[in-house]
């Protein structure tokens, strides 16, 4: 019997001797919270939070820290630089919160570091993707940037799972190194307080998309005086723009959000805004300022842009409200974008809204632009006395074209309601091409429909448009002037409902 029972001892021993050591050892996700990494035998804490493998989900549970993190830097660097979440290499990350999430100190957003020299970040994954979701709110206040990651997207565009976030930092607050989308139900809320060039409260090198009628995403720059500055990342001036960015003056700026490409508002309110907590010109102003700065600005189903720069005393090199590059700003539906500067010199380059890289404001489909330099109110909001600079570009939709006689002299209007209109004499008539082929996208058919009185007018249309259906109604007489040596073809027909029509000359008509 004990021979036996050596027999077996003796077989397990060999048995493990020969076990790959890689049975036993622990996979690490490099992924730390607090002071705590992620691991196979490490997937959840007391402390707040926990891992899922499969579906490479982190969830914080009511998770608070201030102060102890992942060491990012040599430890002989000086300050000591420390990711209270640090995401290692290129991975995908979800983030989902449960509950009031915080992270970091609030005397962290006014100063360098504390007086250990010990600087803080709040999401430190420079190569990892971050999605942040979760009917929780998201605050962190830190030194260096509150969010750091490669792409981001915020909220999974349900009202169910809401997501808040809220970030301020000393330096540049939130930094995306490609491309950063917040869906709808999302609130983005982020402020640089550092006064150093590049400092910004949202930071996108690729493009930034923000969609969904639920939507608002405010970043801030608050230019104090204060002493210290951010370590070197915040600082982030890329060498090469591998996301397509389209200009390349990195870091120049001191702005509310920077995107260096596309900012596409879908539906939702974005505002810049700077805010130059100094009362005379300091070393900085040699640096352009803006409330909201990028390389294009497209808006789509009434949605809402602006950018304000709020410098109370005498305007640096240059100051805007929204500044915007090679791309200019397209409308694809209803929408504005206003920009204001509170204090404008007019003998130099500040105002609210500035366009560079000659291309023109678009509109397309139904859409006629209006510009307008009347600040409203609610714009005010900030300023004490209101803007000197302000700049604002809106669009509506229009209906149809729409012409009468109004008690002895023409109107047209591209409303039914004619709330916006122009006038022209009757006895002279009006022409077709001044109405049909100039600010319109004609790609999309107007009609025209005459209301009432006399009206002359002119077909005479240049090549390549198409003559619009005309609608004359009860009480109303189109009279068509043409030329004899022209040849009309009307591709959509003329409809008289209780109208009628007269042709001068004896043109060909089809």
């Amino acid at each position: 019997m004990k021979k036996r029972l050596l027999s077996i001892i003796l077989t397990l021993c060999m048995a493990m001797s020969i076990t790959p050591l890689n049975a036993f050892a622990v996979t690490e996700y490099g992924i730390w919270i607090g002071d705590e990494q992620v691991t196979s035998d490490k997937t959840w804490s007391k402390q707040g939070w926990k891992y899922d493998i499969q579906s490479k989900t982190l969830t914080l549970l009511g998770y608070n820290m201030a102060t102890i993190g992942k060491r990012i830097n040599g430890n002989s660097e000086r300050p000591s630089r420390f990711g209270l979440i640090y995401v290692e290499g290129e991975q995908d990350l979800n983030i989902k919160l449960v509950g009031s999430i915080d992270l970091g100190d609030s005397p962290f957003s006014s100063q360098a570091a504390t007086k250990y020299n010990e600087s803080y970040s709040g999401i430190y994954a420079p190569d990892s993707n971050i999605t942040i979701i979760g009917s929780g709110t998201f605050s962190a206040v830190t030194h260096d940037a509150a969010i750091y990651c490669s792409n981001l997207t915020i909220g999974d565009g349900t009202e169910q799972n809401a997501t808040n976030v809220s970030c301020e930092s000393f330096g540049a607050c939130i930094i995306v190194k490609y491309n950063m989308i917040v869906n709808d139900y999302s609130t983005v809320w982020a402020c640089a307080n550092g006064p150093t060039v590049g400092m910004n409260g949202i930071y996108v090198e690729g493009s930034l998309y923000v969609n969904g009628t639920n939507t608002t995403v405010e970043g801030r720059a608050t230019y104090r005086p204060v002493k210290g500055e951010c370590t070197n990342y915040t600082h982030y001036r890329p060498k090469n723009l591998t996301s397509g960015g389209y200009f390349n003056n990195a870091g120049s700026t001191i702005a509310g959000i920077m995107v260096y490409g596309i900012l596409t508002v879908d539906g939702s309110k974005v505002e810049g805004n700077v805010f130059k907590e100094i009362y005379k010109p300091q070393e900085y102003d040699s640096e352009y300022t803006s409330g909201l700065e990028a390389g294009g600005i497209v808006i789509k189903n009434n949605a809402t842009v602006e950018g304000r720069n709020i410098n109370p005393s005498t305007p640096g090199f240059m100051e805007y409200g929204v500044q915007v590059h090679h791309y200019a700003i397209k409308f694809l539906g209803r929408g504005r974008v206003r920009a204001g500067t509170e204090y404008v010199d007019y003998e130099s380059v500040n105002r609210g809204f500035r366009k560079s890289g000659g291309n023109e404001i678009t509109v397309s489909g139904r859409l006629k632009l209006y510009e307008s330099d009347t600040c409203p109110a609610d714009f005010k909001k900030f300023a004490q006395y209101g803007f000197g600079g302000y700049t604002e570009y809106y669009t509506e939709n229009m209906d149809d074209i729409y012409i009468k006689d109004d008690n002895g002299r023409g109107k047209m209007s591209y409303f039914k309601d004619m709330h916006d209109y122009e006038t022209f004499y009757l006895a002279s008539g009006i022409d077709l091409k001044d109405i049909y082929e100039i600010d319109l996208d004609t790609n999309v058919p107007f009609d025209v429909n005459i209301l009432s009185g006399d009206i002359k007018m002119n077909i005479d249309i240049k090549s390549g448009f198409e003559l619009p259906k005309i609608i004359v109604y009860d009480g109303a007489t189109l009279k068509l002037k043409t030329s004899p040596d022209k040849t009309y073809n009307f591709t959509y027909p003329i409809e008289l409902k209780g109208g009628t029509i007269e042709f001068t000359n004896s043109a060909i008509v089809r």
